[in-house]
């Protein structure tokens, strides 16, 4: 990083302030960070990427530490990482899915997963995906990956 934009980040961090959390700002704009506008600028792509990586490594980190995560495919790991994004701890309110997982029942966890609040609130083609990869163990066919 050249000094100009080095100095630029410490006069507008101390200007602006620096919001870790999205606010209105005084023109009435939703705002987050150093003065990002979030409605006219929003989000660049390799920002969007560098946002999901923080949260998926986030979720892995939680998932890490139960037994019936790391015990699992990479397949199966992705479709809870995908199931964190709910929120970590309200996974842990699969109860049943995580004791069929832990019993490599994975019929019996897909159903729970479709049978769920979540799926009713994601809709089919999501929730289809992520059951379908735990119940076959398989990447999605619908999605190119690298």
């Amino acid at each position: 990083m050249d000094e100009f934009t080095q100095r630029m980040i410490k006069q507008l961090k101390a200007e602006e302030g620096v919001r870790l959390l999205p606010y209105v700002d005084t023109k009435g704009i939703l705002t987050i960070g150093v003065g990002r506008n979030l409605q006219s600028v929003g989000l660049r792509p390799d920002e969007v990427d560098f946002l999901l990586s923080n949260d998926i490594a986030d979720n892995v980190t939680f998932l890490s530490q139960y037994s019936w995560y790391n015990s699992e495919s990479d397949v199966r790991k992705a479709a809870l990482v995908d199931l964190c994004f709910m929120g970590p701890n309200k996974l842990l309110h699969f109860v049943n899915m995580i004791a069929a997982l832990g019993a490599q029942d994975f019929n019996a966890a897909a159903n729970e997963v479709r049978n769920s609040q979540w799926f009713k609130d994601v809709g089919p083609t999501r929730g289809n995906r992520v059951a379908t990869m735990i119940e076959t163990g398989a990447w999605p066919a619908d999605i190119p990956y690298p």
